[in-house]
């Protein structure tokens, strides 16, 4: 007969506790969330050189976004009816906030307007940029993920309402 003492005990469930705890890590794998960003190619960016110069003021109001697409994770349809969402790839901002500083950004450098701005002006604007998003979705193909993006954008002189 084989008598247990408290120190043989102890030592069984501290090496019970041991295999339960590295096993268990063993088998877990490390989930990566990647994060991406909308940006404009270099192309797309450069200054235009027929441009107007002319000495407006342009506000470039917030992309207008629906919430199935203005959200950190990232939608992807693979069906006709059907909007799915990656589990680990989200927009590292939100899409409306970096629609707009795209818009702002391509404004500026064609150099159209002396001044634009998505931010709060101290003066009446000449005229204003606003942009509606119908569509912002992941496609990806063979691994290379392309943005599908359908939106609308109105230019409207301030003074008039045209």
């Amino acid at each position: 007969m084989m008598i247990w003492t408290m120190n043989k005990i102890s030592i069984i469930i501290l090496l019970l506790i041991t295999v339960l705890v590295g096993g268990q890590s063993c088998g877990e794998r490390t989930l990566i969330r990647h994060y991406y960003i909308l940006e404009a190619s270099e192309d797309s960016l450069k200054p235009l050189q027929d441009s107007l110069n002319s000495n407006g003021i342009c506000e470039i109001i917030r992309v207008q976004i629906p919430p199935a697409y203005n959200q950190q994770r990232i939608a992807v349809r693979r069906r006709s009816h059907e909007i799915s969402y990656y589990q680990y790839h989200y927009w590292a901002m939100s899409p409306a906030d970096n629609l707009t500083t795209l818009i702002e950004k391509a404004i500026r450098r064609s150099q159209l307007f002396t001044f634009a701005s998505s931010g709060n002006l101290n003066k009446v604007p000449d005229c204003q940029i606003s942009s509606q998003v119908y569509k912002l979705e992941v496609e990806d193909i063979n691994d290379q993920f392309q943005v599908s993006l359908e939106m609308r954008m109105e230019f409207i002189e301030y003074s008039s309402g045209n």
